[in-house]
């Protein structure tokens, strides 16, 4: 540049300073983009006056996986009261978080610190993470229901999992946990599940066998007895899942063919190994399920099993594959009208089921929801 004459030197640096310019501001706009229509709804804006904090100048990611906004939030006791632009709050007290990344609060959908909320109610190592709630009663464990009968034995067996077992277990039943964890006070939302174990130590001990009838009713199943025959119910419909089945490839055929009493789709993911077994099982059993009415999607390493509103009778396949017939065998426990599965040379031992007339339909809105 030292070869230009002064104007044009300075002409040549006023538009390199105006290009940094500009340039900087597309990168801005591309990564903190306008407050999101939602924002701006009627309902955030309501209730403004009352907030006791307004967190200011944030880069807020609001969890929709959009990108992230520069924008204000009130907060009106323990509710988020408004999010939008330079937010009038009166009274409120007001935290500058410029440069900061706020985040509504995340969940723990997988934990295992059902006793450790009762140890340390801040449950300071969640908080700091940015945990605000967490679901108890993982993988079979839950701190209830207890039996006088199993509870030492179930306790010491929960030992690996929760940990503090000189804590004092002085409930019996889930609401009598739950109620000692508000007692004490948490610092974040608690959220349980019942876990199988003790439902089933509760019931029958550990002893090694199957339920009874009867004892599953103990356990809540809904059991109708008949003079040559007993149907059980669960409690609840059964809902599509998404799942990463790699360590359980024989488990996830069960579940496709599961999947056809599920309320919305089911997404296998971690199945790429099927195309080496018997049969390139992908496409099997996308093609037998079809025969039933199913939607599916097939990928890579992955299933989608689409229920249908009726499932249609068929004569399944099994393509010389003992795990597509036992997969499909799952159907002549439930079925009022009947499938058929083809008796290949290797499932002689699997029962083939009656077929019903052929063109019929089997009607599913009376079959038992599992």
């Amino acid at each position: 540049m030292s070869g230009l004459p002064e104007a044009g030197r300075g002409k040549r640096e006023a538009s390199r300073r105006e290009f940094l310019k500009r340039a900087a501001t597309l990168a801005a706009a591309s990564t903190l983009t306008a407050v999101p229509a939602w924002a701006l709804e009627p309902r955030w804006f309501s209730r403004q006056q009352r907030a006791d904090w307004v967190l200011r100048g944030a880069t807020v990611y609001d969890g929709s996986g959009g990108a992230p906004v520069e924008a204000d939030v009130a907060v009106a006791g323990d509710r988020i009261a408004a999010v939008g632009p330079k937010l009038a709050a009166a009274g409120a007290k007001e935290i500058d978080l410029k440069g900061l990344a706020l985040a509504p609060g995340f969940i723990d959908i997988h934990s295992h610190t059902d006793l450790v909320l009762l140890v340390d109610p801040k449950a300071q190592s969640k908080i700091r993470q940015g945990v605000t709630t967490e679901v108890l009663g993982n993988c079979g464990f839950s701190a209830a229901p207890l039996d006088a009968r199993s509870s030492a034995m179930y306790r010491d067996l929960c030992g690996p999992i929760f940990g503090h077992t000189d804590l004092d277990w002085d409930w019996d039943a889930l609401p009598g946990f739950l109620a000692r964890v508000e007692r004490q006070g948490a610092a974040l939302n608690a959220a349980t599940l019942v876990g199988h174990g003790p439902l089933r130590a509760s019931v029958m001990g550990f002893e090694n066998r199957a339920p009874s009838p009867a004892e599953l009713e103990r356990m809540g199943a809904a059991v109708r007895w008949e003079p040559a025959a007993i149907e059980v119910r669960g409690g609840a419909p059964l809902h599509g899942i998404e799942a990463d089945l790699q360590d359980l490839p024989d488990a996830a055929m069960t579940l496709a063919v599961a999947a056809l009493f599920a309320q919305g789709p089911t997404t296998l993911r971690g199945i790429g190994n099927w195309r080496v077994k018997e049969t390139d099982r992908r496409a099997a059993m996308a093609a037998e399920l079809a025969k039933l009415g199913a939607r599916t999607e097939v990928g890579a390493d992955s299933l989608v099993v689409h229920p249908p509103p009726r499932l249609r009778t068929a004569r399944i396949a099994t393509y010389d594959d003992h795990r597509i017939a036992m997969a499909f065998l799952v159907l002549g426990g439930v079925a009022r009208e009947r499938v058929a599965i083809d008796d290949g040379s290797t499932t002689g031992a699997c029962q083939a089921l009656p077929l019903a007339p052929e063109g019929s339909n089997a009607n599913f809105d009376r079959w038992p929801v599992w």
